[in-house]
């Protein structure tokens, strides 16, 4: 019984003890006057206090070292965004669901790739005109040496007898497509992407340029009665 006194008496000590010397400490840092009571504040205490706003700081640094890029259109976007992950903070300059030739640029949207550190667009022609009114800070030409193809003509394309399918752009009103198709019996009307932007669907579903490659893919199998 006494043994059992005795052990609950040295638990209880030391419960109280620790708790007592806290309290006591504080109390003493209260009646300090403000200069010193910084003082003493315990090594460990401080040297957490600095490394938390060190590392806040890092981060900081880190999000505004990001380079601004600006790409003309979807494909270069997705390119731009694979290249420069995390280290670029990426846009994209042509609307979504809008044609890149028809794009006529704004003065909110000039002002956009004028001010970013980079605008890269693909060339070849296909941002013309209006590429020509930005005047960023650097450029760069995806197209710029590369050997592209002359178009003399294009060639006569064989394949199974008259095909019943003609091709739509997704992005442009298929009306004048459907229109050619009803006067061709048996014709029906499929749409082939070039690529160059997707709708707000496609955008919240996630897909990407590759995706967009595949769906093209199945269109020409099914459309020119071919296997890839």
């Amino acid at each position: 019984m006494i043994a059992t006194l005795l052990l609950i008496l040295a638990i209880s000590i030391m419960t109280i003890t620790p708790l007592k010397a806290f309290i006591t400490k504080s109390t003493t840092l209260s009646k300090l006057p403000p200069d010193q009571r910084n003082n003493s504040i315990p090594i460990s205490l401080k040297s957490s206090s600095n490394n938390t706003d060190r590392t806040t700081s890092i981060e900081q640094q880190s999000t505004q070292a990001k380079i601004s890029v600006v790409a003309s259109f979807f494909p270069i976007y997705e390119f731009v965004k694979a290249v420069g992950g995390g280290r670029i903070d990426a846009s994209v300059l042509v609307p979504m669901s809008m044609e890149p030739h028809d794009f006529d640029p704004t003065i909110q949207e000039v002002q956009k790739a004028n001010s970013a550190n980079l605008l890269v667009y693909n060339g070849a022609s296909i941002e013309e005109p209006w590429i020509h009114d930005l005047t960023p800070q650097n450029v760069v030409d995806a197209s710029k040496g590369i050997s592209l193809m002359a178009n003399p003509g294009d060639p006569q394309i064989k394949g199974p007898s008259d095909l019943k399918v003609i091709y739509s752009e997704d992005l442009i009103d298929p009306r004048s497509s459907q229109a050619i198709a009803e006067q061709i019996p048996g014709t029906k009307v499929m749409v082939l992407s070039p690529i160059e932007d997707i709708n707000a669907t496609e955008q919240r579903a996630g897909v990407g340029y590759l995706d967009k490659m595949y769906q093209d893919l199945a269109a020409l199998e099914l459309g020119l009665q071919c296997k890839a």
